[in-house]
């Protein structure tokens, strides 16, 4: 909820989604829930235009025959999830998203509502790179960046377990208020328990279910949040570290989250692609169901497209086949 008297941060979430996948969806949740942040209060998903996708794809899935190369309009319908649908938003629009988010700026600073937007990146790769990255995507340089690392391989941290310095941000600092937040809004009733740790950790939500299957509801909930508790008390604490840029301090947060089970292995949008194209048939969605976003609806456009491909061949043969015989 918007307030007037406190900073409302937004969180933007760019990415090629090609397609979206259960990995993408943790570190969205991740970074919504346990920032430091006093007011976050909405994401917004950005998939990448289809040019910059189509360029990506040129060189980095060469191998692919046809490639699977989904529209935007499509990776922002795969996004439609209920259990985010509250505070997560894709963007759909033609518009650059950085000059609607000047103008939603203006428009609610005009009203009193002050309003910051931060930056999600991934957790691979330093601080620096993904903070340039995120900028020249954007067009914008982001007030602040936040990263975790769920469902991920991270290369953000040295050998004995610090996080890289970044160039020109002072040193790490803890930074466990993002935490203590969340549960203090699980306990005043802002969510409830057992919604935070299905997105947040999936595989202890099942297990939970499982075992309190005969619980009665208000003892299920107790039960989720101290199983909550005990999760993010694993993950260790968020560090955050700060610069100057220009007339404000720019920070960067990183959020824990390696303790998030993995029950299907790494996800990445390349593994969903190769189960698609390696697997006949049915076989398809046994593979790629419990990674994918919208798994059935991924192959209902793939399908399409690769039905269309096939018309237009086929189009392209008859059309040769006359003009031969015309000679």
């Amino acid at each position: 909820m918007l307030r007037k008297n406190a900073v409302n941060h937004i969180l933007i979430y760019r990415g090629s989604f090609n397609p979206p996948h259960i990995g993408h969806r943790a570190l969205l949740a991740h970074t919504f829930f346990r920032s430091s942040y006093e007011n976050t209060v909405a994401a917004f998903i950005v998939p990448s235009s289809n040019d910059l996708l189509e360029e990506k794809m040129g060189t980095t899935d060469a191998g692919e025959i046809p490639a699977i190369v989904l529209t935007r309009a499509q990776r922002a319908e795969l996004w439609q999830d209920d259990s985010i649908a509250r505070w997560a938003y894709t963007y759909r629009h033609k518009e650059r998203f950085g000059a609607v988010r000047h103008e939603m700026i203006r428009r609610l600073e005009a009203t009193g509502v002050k309003v910051e937007f931060v930056c999600i990146a991934g957790g691979e790769g330093s601080f620096g790179y993904a903070a340039d990255e995120v900028a020249k995507i954007m067009k914008v340089q982001p007030d602040d960046l936040i990263c975790s690392n769920p469902m991920r391989k991270v290369d953000a941290s040295k050998k004995n377990g610090y996080l890289k310095s970044v160039k020109g941000y002072e040193a790490w600092k803890p930074s466990p208020q993002g935490d203590k937040q969340l549960i203090e809004k699980i306990k005043n009733g802002t969510y409830r328990a057992s919604y935070i740790i299905e997105l947040l950790y999936p595989g202890d939500a099942h297990k939970l279910e499982h075992e309190q299957s005969l619980m009665a509801k208000d003892k299920f909930e107790q039960a989720s949040l101290e199983r909550l508790e005990a999760c993010l008390k694993a993950a260790s604490t968020s560090q955050v570290c700060s610069t100057s840029k220009g007339p404000k301090e720019a920070k960067l947060q990183y959020v824990p989250a390696e303790n998030v089970p993995i029950p299907y292995g790494l996800p990445s949008s390349t593994r969903v692609r190769t189960g698609i194209r390696e697997n006949p048939g049915d076989e398809r969605l046994e593979v790629i169901k419990d990674i994918a976003l919208n798994a059935e609806k991924l192959l209902e456009f793939v399908d399409a497209e690769s039905n269309r491909q096939e018309k237009k061949k086929a189009t392209f043969t008859m059309g040769g086949n006359s003009a031969e015989e015309e000679e």
